[in-house]
């Protein structure tokens, strides 16, 4: 990107954040992200709007955003002559970070709530300089996303907590940020196999947040997200990603301004990569080098001599506790007893793999609730007949 071109060859613009409109070819998705950015809401007169386009020779996308008025601000364009790729273009995006005072970094199938420049302005002049914090999140899951069960967090009276998991749906990062990832990948070797982390992740081939995974895990770093997502996910179809189906990935999307609670980062409820709380251990009495937590069954291996987990292992059991409070962890910090989550000892803790599932009765119970059994029928009909669609495509 010529950011001379953008009228960007100084840094005048330290002082705002400013919003980056990531598109490729979704001329439908731009148009309503557009508009979304269009009628939110800022408390400043001056909001920096950018809009870089990959180059794919998709005149509609030129001439949409060639033609879109920016009502807060000033508005800057950029459209690749030569096709950089999702990744490429991303880390195109983010080296904008030299010229604000940070990015917020939006790809063309997102929405935004009214809110979000009040959230994102918000948790940066918060975070930001925390050493930590590697990123800060705009959506959040409301599933596990490697596990596909639903995945709800700890709520100790803050807005946000911390993770140490990438948001590739709405996040921002400050030159500090990006300078300290930017610095890391260039002295990285690759070699993501010694990387503690869900193998799915280290199999994507197109993803530009397994490298900023990689490297959370690596240095210890975490995003801050919201308890109240401020972006939600259409899951367009066409461009670079996204299967067409526009509910999978939609959340419950912000729509009041809060004044956000927001507490030293020390404070924060923390999650690893596999999307456990760091607390259990300290709740179990068991130093955390010396035990697996595989509730969501993501890990190949265990390394302990204490396994806690939601599945059926040949193991002597220490404990077992219900599935009766959400979150999950609940159970674990209160001690109720049951047996749909197990407390595993084993004598020898030399790494083993694991393989096999076979998760204990109370989890489908769990997740499923009284869910309606017509419904299910016709979803997984549904899930069943896509997937022979897919594979007679292929």
């Amino acid at each position: 990107m010529n950011v001379k071109s953008l009228g960007i060859d100084s840094p005048i613009n330290k002082e705002k954040l400013a919003i980056v409109v990531v598109g490729y070819n979704k001329v439908d998705g731009l148009k309503r992200l557009l508009s979304a950015l269009n009628d939110s809401y800022y408390e400043i007169q001056e909001v920096p709007l950018v809009i870089s386009i990959d180059a794919s020779a998709n005149e509609n996308v030129y001439n949409l955003v060639r033609a879109f008025k920016w009502g807060h601000g000033t508005k800057y364009l950029n459209i690749e002559e030569n096709r950089l790729g999702l990744k490429n273009h991303i880390f195109q995006c983010a080296s904008l970070t030299k010229y604000f005072k940070g990015v917020i970094i939006l790809e063309d199938d997102l929405f935004v709530s009214p809110f979000f420049y009040h959230y994102s302005t918000s948790v940066l002049n918060k975070y930001g300089n925390e050493e930590k914090v590697a990123g800060i999140a705009l959506y959040k899951n409301e599933f596990e996303g490697f596990s596909g069960v639903p995945l709800q967090h700890l709520h100790n009276g803050y807005d946000v907590f911390a993770w140490q998991a990438v948001c590739s749906w709405g996040e921002i990062w400050n030159e500090r940020m990006w300078n300290e990832f930017s610095e890391w990948l260039a002295h990285w070797n690759e070699n993501f196999e010694v990387i503690d982390m869900p193998n799915r992740i280290k199999g994507w081939t197109r993803a530009w947040s397994k490298y900023v995974y990689a490297y959370i895990i690596d240095k210890d770093k975490y995003y801050v997200y919201p308890h109240d997502p401020v972006t939600t996910n259409f899951n367009d179809s066409g461009g670079e990603h996204g299967g067409g189906d526009k509910s999978i990935f939609q959340v419950s999307l912000l729509q009041g301004k809060k004044n956000y609670q927001l507490g030293a980062f020390t404070e924060l409820e923390k999650y690893d990569v596999y999307s456990y709380n760091k607390n259990i251990p300290l709740w179990l009495g068991i130093n955390p080098d010396d035990i697996d937590i595989d509730f969501y069954g993501l890990k190949e291996q265990y390394n302990g001599h204490y396994i806690l987990s939601s599945e059926k292992l040949p193991f002597e059991t220490i404990k077992g506790f219900s599935l009766s409070m959400r979150p999950w962890e609940l159970n674990l910090k209160y001690g109720i007893r049951g047996n749909d989550i197990i407390l595993y000892y084993r004598k020898n803790n030399k790494p083993i793999q694991h393989e096999k599932r076979a998760f204990l009765k109370g989890l489908a119970a769990y997740y499923l609730r009284n869910f309606n059994f017509s419904l299910l029928k016709v979803y997984t009909s549904e899930r069943i007949m896509a997937k022979i669609k897919r594979l007679i495509v292929r």
